[in-house]
């Protein structure tokens, strides 16, 4: 009987795939796995409760299934560089600037303007009232944030 449920068990964790077609990026028992799409692009995938990140090439794309974003300013870039929220879902937005210069985030269609510190942590409150597409702009040249809101 022991070993009837230690084969459940051990087949039951087991994933068969056709060793042509790669499987499908995903996050198990906290582990990231990459699949290689092609010899230039590379393609993973973190999730979490709250949300689902996707990186393809410099692309980062997280969708929003909770109430926090995380955005990260480094070299002068922001990531994620692509999000989608919920219309009319409140959001807390954590900012944190890693660089050594200060970055103000602005929309004025979402009247959102966010300063952010060198190398600190800020959270800012926001509900998306508008669906469309939206970019968040920094302050320097390249820094921008594309936001879906759904």
């Amino acid at each position: 009987m022991y070993f009837i449920i230690l084969i459940f068990i051990i087949v039951g964790g087991c994933v068969l795939e056709e060793p042509e077609k790669p499987s499908p990026t995903y996050k198990r028992m906290g582990i990231t796995t990459t699949t290689s799409i092609t010899p230039t692009t590379t393609v993973a995938t973190e999730t979490s409760e709250t949300s689902i990140t996707t990186t393809i090439g410099s692309v980062t794309t997280t969708t929003i299934h909770g109430n926090i974003v995380h955005i990260i300013a480094e070299n002068n870039k922001l990531t994620p560089n692509k999000i989608t929220l919920n219309f009319n879902d409140r959001i807390t937005f954590i900012l944190e600037n890693r660089d050594s210069r200060a970055h103000i985030l602005m929309n004025e269609d979402l009247k959102v303007n966010w300063y952010m510190p060198p190398k600190t942590n800020r959270s800012k409150e926001f509900k998306p009232n508008k669906k469309g597409n939206f970019y968040l702009n920094g302050n320097v040249e390249g820094m921008r944030m594309e936001i879906l809101i759904i």
